[in-house]
């Protein structure tokens, strides 16, 4: 099941998408359908990066037009560099992480310059119920905090 708005999320030719705590892939994988798009997808869990990884060539019928990478990482030390990413998923992820603010400091930092030059961070969950609009006001707390300190 997708968690993820496709058609709102709006991911364009030539973006770089990460799926920080991609699990299984499926977002990252969907988001791999797309045109000249390179997907990037991030989880703690080998067993799940591997059957990620497998899913790959089940995609083939789909006729995938991007690029997918899945690498072992945490969310706080991502190898990426600030405002290097077009579109960031990250979802279900939170309630797995004990201090979660931290995290969404350090995870979201590749949108904090986008955030600072006003550009906004686009919310692309489907409705999922009361803990996850909770943690999206969390999330977009953290965030505004964050971009003041620009």
């Amino acid at each position: 099941m997708l968690t993820v708005d496709f058609d709102y999320f709006d991911i364009q030719p030539g973006h770089i998408c990460v799926d920080l705590g991609c699990g299984e892939g499926r977002h990252a994988l969907t988001a791999y359908l797309g045109s000249d798009v390179t997907v990037l997808g991030f989880d703690l869990s080998h067993a799940d990066l591997k059957t990620a990884q497998s899913r790959i060539t089940d995609m083939a019928p789909h006729n995938p037009q991007g690029a997918v990478h899945f690498i072992q990482t945490n969310g706080i030390a991502l190898p990426l560099a600030d405002q290097s990413v077009d579109r960031l998923i990250c979802s279900e992820v939170l309630e797995h992480i004990p201090n979660y603010v931290s995290f969404l400091v350090a995870a979201f930092g590749v949108y904090i310059l986008d955030l600072c030059r006003g550009r906004g961070v686009r919310d692309a969950r489907k409705p999922a119920g009361p803990a996850a609009e909770q943690a999206s006001r969390v999330a977009a707390r953290v965030l505004r905090e964050a971009a003041s300190a620009c």
